[in-house]
């Protein structure tokens, strides 16, 4: 798999809405064959893509050892982690609910 394979593979694992757009726009802007600098570390074609990949990686390490000395932070992300994901669902149900009593009110109006 190539490093840009895996990255968007990575974006769409986080199943937001929008990714294909983030993606689109990335291409866009050149952001898979920058390099991460113009004279440093790798400041070769796709620099930047591997740069942020090395981040990513790192963080999991980093993420993996934290839960494993410190067992009771890793709780407390999960539990953060699941508090956001709730809240973005009953965001995502109240869009919905507003949108849907948009198109009776639209109706209603039309109709009198």
């Amino acid at each position: 798999m190539s490093n840009k394979e895996r990255f968007i593979e990575l974006l769409h694992s986080t199943g937001r809405a929008g990714v294909d757009n983030v993606i689109s726009n990335l291409d866009d802007l050149g952001f898979f064959e920058a390099p991460a600098s113009t004279v440093f570390h790798l400041n070769t074609p796709g620099g930047l893509l591997q740069h942020s990949l090395n981040v990513y990686d790192e963080a999991v390490v980093l993420a993996k050892g934290q839960a494993e000395f410190r067992p009771e932070m890793a709780e407390k992300l999960k539990g953060a982690v699941e508090a956001h994901q709730k809240k973005k669902e009953q965001e995502k149900k109240s869009s919905k609910k507003s949108a849907h009593n948009q198109t009776n009110l639209t109706k209603k109006r039309r109709t009198a």
